[in-house]
């Protein structure tokens, strides 16, 4: 009986303190999570037209100030819409560089091609004399057009926030619909992609 009564405090000790450590390791697990700074939640891109949509229609001002409007483009042949970021950046150069030198063989394969940024009017027809675009680039200055395809993004640097397209292309068919969409990874192989998409005598719309 004497041993047991020796035991019995030592053994609720232990049990006890057992219990104060779990508990504290509870307490300071949620005091860590609520004293944790919030995780900034990342941009979700907006989602792209589907295959079989129709594409919406705009008309927007080209570099040399002439105003096109895309289905008086499309009806009469499949067009090649391409996005990008910004005028003279790196990868926007490179990509419209390659895209002026396959530009004969998108029109081969009976298709036009054009590209659209938010930059303007002035900014692009320096933007395409230095690439050799001869093709039209226009100026959705708004983002208006950007936002209906699916290709708006917004670009926050320095404390400042605007809305610029992402890097995407679209072909459209000759009846105005979404035939094949791009989200491009690789700015300077991705005309290529384009034209191996497209073979001759391409939805003609017949």
């Amino acid at each position: 009986m004497s041993q047991k009564r020796l035991h019995r405090p030592a053994i609720l000790s232990i049990l006890g303190l057992i219990l104060s450590l779990w508990t504290a390791g509870l307490w300071g697990t949620a005091a860590a999570q609520q004293g944790a700074p919030a995780q900034p939640t990342p941009p979700v891109a907006p989602a792209l037209l589907a295959i079989g949509d129709p594409a919406p229609d705009f008309a927007l001002k080209d570099q040399t100030g002439a105003i096109r409007r895309a289905s008086e483009i499309w009806k009469s042949s499949p067009l090649v819409l391409y996005f990008y970021p910004a005028d003279f950046t790196p990868g926007c150069t490179k990509e419209a560089h390659a895209f002026a030198e396959v530009d004969s063989l998108i029109r081969a394969r009976g298709a036009n091609l054009v590209g659209v940024s938010v930059d303007p009017v002035e900014s692009h027809a320096r933007f395409a004399e230095h690439c050799g675009a001869a093709f039209p680039l226009l100026a959705d200055t708004t983002a208006a057009v950007a936002r209906a395809y699916g290709a708006a993004f917004e670009l926050n640097r320095d404390g400042r926030s605007r809305t610029v397209a992402r890097r995407v292309t679209y072909l459209i068919d000759a009846k105005g619909t979404i035939a094949r969409s791009w989200v491009v990874s690789d700015p300077l192989i991705h005309p290529e992609e384009v034209v191996r998409a497209l073979p001759l005598g391409v939805m003609k719309g017949e």
